[in-house]
């Protein structure tokens, strides 16, 4: 469900010599992810009741800035990987998350100087295009005949229904950015589906030759 979650490649897509280390890269991910939910799960436990315009504490902020920098390192390693395979494709579609998810930590970065409602907003923006574009892609896929895509399609619809949830409570008197961690707990749960799958796929593959 988070950004990243955008480029997440179905089985077809990705070349065996590659699946072995795209799956490595997505477990990372996932753990990562995971780890860092429950991170901002205790500091805003301690933060307190939030208005539009409280200020955030600075762990909180150094947080928030870090799950969209985050995406960006890992897309930009997954890229590289797709490319020494010659998935030229794949090499696309993280460079383009890269870009996305670098405007979101510099919007980010913006954002928690005005409060967390402008916070929510961001997160929101990412969450529905991200969303957006995986349904896109899994829709495509669908039409192309290959099958896996459901997952996709579940995690895509997901993120555009979160984001739209995020932009309705930045309008609330007292807000909660709990959702934000949420949000990073979907994405984590589908790295996992998929590191699995690549790692299946790996497998068969290997004991095919």
């Amino acid at each position: 469900m988070p950004a990243s979650a955008s480029t997440i490649a179905s089985d077809p897509d990705i070349l065996p010599p590659t699946s072995r280390a795209t799956s490595r890269l997505y477990l990372v991910r996932a753990g990562i992810a995971l780890a860092w939910s429950g991170t901002l799960f205790g500091a805003l436990s301690s933060a307190g009741a939030l208005t539009a315009g409280s200020a955030l504490p600075g762990f909180v902020i150094a947080l928030l800035i870090f799950y969209p920098a985050l995406d960006v390192a890992a897309s930009l390693l997954d890229a590289r990987t797709q490319r020494r395979a010659g998935n030229r494709g794949n090499v696309r579609a993280q460079l383009v998350n890269a870009v996305i998810s670098t405007v979101t930590a510099i919007a980010v970065a913006v954002a928690v100087a005005d409060g967390p409602a402008s916070v929510l907003r961001v997160f929101g923006a990412w969450a529905v295009l991200t969303g957006a574009i995986q349904l896109a892609l899994a829709i495509t896929r669908l039409r192309q005949g290959l099958r896996g895509q459901w997952p996709m399609i579940i995690s895509g619809g997901g993120s555009c229904i979160l984001g739209l949830t995020f932009f309705k409570q930045a309008t609330a008197t007292e807000l909660s950015l709990t959702g934000v961690a949420g949000y990073a707990i979907g994405g984590a749960l589908l790295y996992l589906v998929s590191a699995v799958r690549l790692h299946r796929a790996a497998r068969s593959t290997t004991s095919r030759a």
